[in-house]
């Protein structure tokens, strides 16, 4: 007995792809952005091994890193769809907002961790 809840084949709601290409560019930028993610989350994880010198400075920085990770998830479906329509319309606009939000947030979070290092180094 078939699920009453699954689409059936005419059904336009169904999950088909949003374009005729699989291999296109919305897949590549959904992996590179996933790798980003994980980057983070591992960063964030190796950082909590100065928890014991720098306390809450540093469980600070790893969550500002966690939710700046789980943010670019929550985003994700947005950012792919549009790369999506973006190549059905035969042109795309490129996500600068999204690209210099997290680049300017990496480089406040590295230069925290710079100054765990140097102030471990200097004290």
């Amino acid at each position: 007995m078939a699920d009453s809840r699954s689409p059936s084949p005419a059904d336009p709601s169904r999950d088909i792809s949003l374009h005729s290409d699989p291999g296109l560019q919305p897949e590549r930028t959904t992996l590179a952005w996933t790798r980003t993610v994980v980057a983070m989350l591992v960063v964030g994880a190796v950082m909590l091994r100065w928890a014991h010198l720098y306390g809450s400075a540093v469980m600070l920085v790893a969550g500002a890193l966690c939710a700046l990770a789980i943010f670019i998830v929550a985003t994700q479906s947005r950012r792919y769809q549009a790369g999506c329509q973006g190549i059905v319309r035969g042109r795309a606009a490129p996500n600068v907002g999204s690209v210099v939000a997290l680049t300017g947030s990496l480089l406040l979070l590295g230069a925290a961790g710079l100054v765990f290092v140097l102030a471990d180094a200097l004290g």
